[in-house]
C-alpha cells in the first residue's frame, strides 16, 4: 500500500529522472502510474517534485499522457477540481475567479452551491449546462 502522505519528492540526475528539473521529465515522471495516484485526485498529497511545486497543468499532461483518448473527459472534469482546490474553494465560496485557465468542463461545479459570482473568462467552455446546478448564480463572466 502506498504512503498516501507523500508531499516532496527529489529525484533529479536519477535514471527516472535524468535532468535537474527538465519540463519533459517532470511529466514523464508525474505520468507514471505509481506517481500518478499521488496527483491525480482531489486533497492529492504530492506538491512538489525536485522542489518545484508541482502545477495543475503538469498533473492534467500526466494524466491525459496516461489515459486512451475516450478518457480525455476524465482530464477536463480533473482540471476544474485541481483548479477549484488550488484556488482554495469550499461548498461556501460564494465568487470563483478562473479566468484563462483551460477549463473545458463545469460539471465538477455542482458541489459549489453558493457561488454567486463566476468568472471563466477566456477558457474553452463548451457547456454552460451544468450552470443550472448553481440556484444562487448572479453574475457570469465566459
Amino acid at each position: 500500500q502506498s504512503n498516501m502522505s507523500l508531499r516532496s519528492v527529489s529525484v533529479s540526475f536519477n535514471p527516472v529522472f535524468p535532468s535537474a528539473n527538465d519540463e519533459l521529465d517532470r511529466i514523464s515522471f508525474l505520468r507514471n502510474e505509481h506517481v500518478l495516484s499521488f496527483i491525480s485526485r482531489r486533497h492529492a498529497s504530492l506538491q512538489s517534485l525536485n522542489s518545484a511545486a508541482i502545477t495543475v497543468d503538469e498533473k492534467c499532461l500526466a494524466l491525459g499522457q496516461s489515459l486512451l483518448d475516450e478518457d480525455a473527459s476524465t482530464v477536463r472534469e480533473l482540471r476544474l477540481v485541481l483548479l477549484l482546490e488550488e484556488y482554495g474553494a469550499s461548498a461556501v465560496t460564494r465568487a470563483v475567479h478562473l479566468p484563462y485557465r483551460q477549463i473545458a468542463s463545469l460539471h465538477s461545479l455542482a458541489f459549489y452551491k453558493k457561488v454567486e459570482e463566476l468568472n471563466l473568462q477566456g477558457n474553452r467552455i463548451v457547456s454552460l449546462e451544468p450552470l443550472c446546478a448553481l440556484p444562487l448564480l448572479i453574475r457570469l463572466d465566459v
